[in-house]
């Protein structure tokens, strides 16, 4: 089936097909997980039979660790794991390093420094599962980087890669669309809104649809046709706003717009006078000025059904701080997540050198004890000590030479994209989604086309 994707010749087939599952999977998990395994083990034979990373395997990767949400929303467990992206990136990460003839250095580098924590816990109460919750995310940040890393890809491989993440997640997007009641029934408060987001956590949720406009808006401004039709594919980028608006959890919108905005940057206003020769200017004014309007009116539209609610959200306000009875601060703003960042930074300068040992963290905070990791670099911090801060001090150093060494700005300004909305996430969902280490991953690879359809008249 993956042949068929690659070739991608019926797109709106394809997203007829992913809206189908999302709306059965409302009633019934099984044909979800028929599906997916049908894709996977065909998929399987013809990687291994054809041995090519760049851009087979890639768009596997994508496409299978993307389904991770539908999963979780149809509640496919044990048929499909519940961490179904962590261990779908492990075992093709490692597959796609064995096949690849020169895999880069930095992301071994990266998974070495990661080791000496498993050999102690400090709390004593670290379980298995800790350990997996905690340090897969990370092992898979750093088997990606180990994979892509200057790995080459045509312009074509990259859309058929990013069209691949975006596919499930419209089956995502049609289930909870299809599960959401009626607005009048909808209690909406100041945290994150179940009913809106199929029963599921809303803050992986919005995560994920924030993911899902911006990727769908870069491919609808660089005119890479996800359905067959701009304006389907204009509104599903608006679909994937308003849903996740509607979740109330502004970590996964947050980072789609740092995405959008980059790219604009990038693609639009940062261009020299010799990549600006046949752009045409009022086109890609248009096209903005239109996809503006939709994207400000999916916004307007959400937070006037909200009651206005939707905007003091956004703007940190609890039902506490709007009373009065409590002091809006840098922990109700980012919802503790500033008080798990501190305890763990207290937990490494009172562990030492090599932190208090993998899963251990959550064990030893004096505030907030139990309470899993939600700020990544400081979970590393916590538990991996000095070398979790060399960790991180690598990835900037990776995010610079994709700075430095990547000429087209318009790639540049996708590639960035994706390492700054990967470690984004890391601070408000921390690994426990596979977004961060695919786009992490994929934020190394370079695009060896000089001119994207952006560029042309």
């Amino acid at each position: 089936m993956l042949k068929y994707l690659f070739r991608y010749n019926a797109p709106k087939t394809w997203v007829l097909i992913h809206v189908a599952l999302g709306l059965v999977s409302a009633f019934t998990p099984l044909p979800l997980v028929a599906f997916f395994y049908l894709f996977l083990f065909s998929s399987i034979i013809y990687i291994f039979k054809n041995k090519k990373v760049d851009p087979p395997l890639a768009i596997l990767i994508a496409y299978l660790s993307s389904f991770e949400l539908i999963t979780r929303l149809a509640q496919t467990s044990p048929l499909i794991p519940y961490e179904l992206g962590k261990y779908i990136l492990f075992f093709l990460l490692i597959a796609g390093v064995l096949i690849r003839a020169r895999p880069g250095k930095e992301g071994l580098l990266l998974l070495v420094l990661l080791l000496p924590a498993f050999s102690f816990d400090l709390s004593g109460e670290a379980t298995f599962r800790d350990i997996r919750f905690n340090l897969l995310g990370t092992i898979n940040i750093a088997l990606a980087v180990w994979l892509f890393q200057n790995l080459l890809f045509t312009e074509k491989g990259i859309n058929l890669v990013l069209i691949s993440l975006v596919l499930p997640l419209i089956s995502a997007l049609a289930f909870t669309i299809f599960q959401t009641p009626s607005f009048d029934e909808i209690e909406f408060s100041y945290g994150g809104t179940f009913s809106t987001t199929g029963g599921f956590g809303p803050n992986q949720v919005s995560t994920a649809f924030g993911l899902g406009a911006f990727l769908t808006f870069y491919l609808w401004l660089n005119k890479f046709k996800l359905s067959g039709s701009r304006t389907l594919d204009a509104g599903i980028a608006v679909l994937f706003t308003f849903q996740g608006l509607l979740s109330f959890s502004r970590g996964g919108m947050i980072g789609g717009l740092l995405g959008v905005l980059i790219v604009l940057y990038f693609t639009v206003f940062k261009k020299g006078v010799k990549q600006r020769t046949g752009l045409n200017i009022k086109r890609i004014k248009r096209n903005l000025l239109v996809g503006s309007i939709f994207l400000f009116a999916a916004a307007f539209t959400a937070n006037a059904l909200t009651g206005g609610m939707l905007i003091n959200r956004y703007k940190g306000e609890t039902a506490g701080t709007l009373s009065g009875t409590k002091e809006k601060t840098l922990s109700t703003i980012t919802t503790h997540r500033y008080d798990i960042l501190i305890g763990d930074i207290d937990l490494f300068l009172d562990a030492g050198f090599f932190g208090v040992g993998a899963g251990a963290s959550k064990y030893l905070r004096e505030e907030l004890n139990g309470i899993v990791a939600h700020v990544e670099a400081s979970r590393l911090i916590a538990e991996h000590g000095v070398l979790g801060i060399i960790y991180i001090f690598i990835m900037f150093y990776l995010m610079y030479k994709v700075w430095i060494s990547r000429k087209n700005r318009t790639y540049k300004g996708l590639l960035l994209s994706f390492i700054v909305i990967g470690w984004y996430t890391t601070f408000h969902a921390a690994t426990r989604t596979y977004i961060s280490p695919l786009l992490i991953g994929l934020s190394m690879i370079i695009i060896e086309r000089q001119h994207v359809a952006l560029l042309r008249k």
